[in-house]
């Protein structure tokens, strides 16, 4: 009978979720001459979520129904051109350029807001006949209504480079470089530039090799390159204000930590090298891939000793760790003819990290130096 009673009363509470995307994208290419081509491309992403919750009045110890509603809304607006060009000189020599440019820009707004003490259970949102204040038995008020509002924004800008080159799909060489900058970070340590560097050598492609019968294809890879992660929050380095105390009547506000406008990219330098062979005419297949990841100016929380001005913490791009690993790819066909096809592969990767830097040289956030993250000691 309890249970009955619970499930009864639970039953007034009503919510309802609704939820659209609109997604679009066009794109435009035009051959300027032969090998030569320019492209442009708009792509829009909005989405839209919206939520009402209704809790009864017998549900509440103040008899007061509670009615709440929120709109939250994503846009995502993107624009990308590119001029590619690809030619060879005298057959054997083939060149690939690519200049590109693009715009990102994301925007978050997010309405709420809630109301108390329906005249009714029936009436499931908020109107005029909601009463704005409520008197306690004790000559105490209180608001029954609330409303908040946000928004959020955040550009990136890109211009990037691309040259591959390759003589007899046997010797490859490419190298890119990207210049980025994002309005999350301060307005002196926006911009970055992050190059990468690849090479390759089909070696099984050298006439020394080519009578070797059980090599089918063989290829070593090498490449090094940088990237930049921008911070999900889009204010973090103008400082992010918060409620304060209340002084005659009126509410202050205070950056919740002491700000730093050289807030800057995580940067992470990342090295691979690897091994392609296939051997007994394409029928065994073996990749073996090993990657160094260095990650430093790692986002991080610090505490500042004494008192900065009512501040004891501050984000700062502090510390730094390292991912280190090997992959390795077997593949055997088993049967490969026109009425019967049977592959097995089995593959297996091991992968290492280390805290390596914190911002004063010690041991931070219960990681040690030159140890993997999250270990456990004891002594």
């Amino acid at each position: 009978a309890v249970e009955e009673e619970t499930l009864k009363r639970l039953n007034g509470s009503l919510e309802k979720n609704n939820s659209f995307n609109i997604r679009g994208s066009v794109v435009l290419n035009y051959e300027i001459i032969k090998g030569l081509t320019l492209s442009a491309n708009l792509a829009t992403d909005f989405t839209q979520s919206q939520k009402n919750a209704f809790d009864p009045s017998y549900l509440s110890f103040e008899n007061l129904s509670v009615s709440t509603g929120e709109i939250a809304q994503n846009l995502m607006l993107q624009t990308e051109e590119l001029l590619h060009y690809k030619f060879d000189v005298k057959k054997d020599n083939h060149f690939d350029i690519l200049l590109g440019f693009t715009y990102s820009r994301w925007v978050v707004n997010s309405f709420s807001g809630s109301g108390e003490g329906s005249p009714s259970n029936d009436i499931h949102y908020v109107t005029d006949a909601f009463k704005p204040l409520y008197y306690d038995e004790w000559g105490g008020v209180r608001a029954l209504q609330s409303y908040r509002s946000n928004s959020e924004k955040k550009i990136l800008v890109s211009g990037f480079g691309r040259l591959a080159y390759n003589y007899k799909q046997k010797y490859l060489t490419e190298f890119t470089l990207r210049r980025d900058g994002s309005s999350v970070f301060g307005k002196d340590v926006r911009w970055a530039n992050f190059p990468s560097l690849a090479l390759g050598w089909t070696y099984s492609e050298e006439n020394f090799l080519k009578n070797v019968w059980w090599l089918s294809y063989g290829k070593i890879r090498a490449s090094w390159g940088r990237s930049g992660q921008q911070f999900a929050n889009p204010y973090l380095a103008l400082g992010i204000l918060e409620t304060g105390s209340n002084f005659m009547g009126n509410v202050g506000i205070r950056p919740n930590a002491l700000t730093n406008s050289k807030l800057t990219w995580e940067e992470t330098d990342q090295y691979d090298f690897g091994l392609d062979l296939d051997l007994f005419n394409h029928r065994l297949g073996i990749t073996l891939d090993y990657y160094y990841r260095y990650t430093d100016k790692l986002l991080t929380t610090i505490w500042l000793p004494g008192n900065h001005n009512g501040y004891s913490s501050q984000w700062r791009n502090a510390g730094a760790i390292s991912n280190e690993g090997i992959e390795v790819m077997i593949k055997y066909d088993i049967f490969n003819r026109e009425d019967l096809y049977w592959k097995i592969s089995v593959n297996g990767a091991k992968n290492w990290n280390r805290f390596e830097e914190s911002y004063d040289g010690k041991d931070f956030g219960g990681n040690i130096i030159g140890k993997p993250l999250n270990g456990l000691y004891a002594n």
